[in-house]
């Protein structure tokens, strides 16, 4: 649950205009869920893992965020 909400708070952080702090988030979000497997209780921690891990990149280059599809599958 903390990777998620690290995840929720560093999108806050990037809506707001802060890059700072959004990037940190992201990068302590990823960190928290870099054990996990690619899906997780439904969750597909993968894909979070993924727009994590390229978020810093996108944000650099001044390209739009997508935020991962967090659908939970039964």
């Amino acid at each position: 649950y903390q990777g998620l909400i690290q995840l929720a708070t560093g999108w806050h952080h990037w809506t707001r205009g802060n890059a700072t702090g959004a990037r940190l988030q992201f990068a302590k979000a990823l960190r928290r869920l870099s054990g996990y497997p690619a899906v997780f209780f439904g969750v597909p921690v993968g894909a979070v893992r993924a727009f994590l891990a390229g978020a810093p990149g996108r944000m650099a280059a001044g390209e739009p965020l997508v935020p991962p599809d967090l659908s939970v599958s039964s």
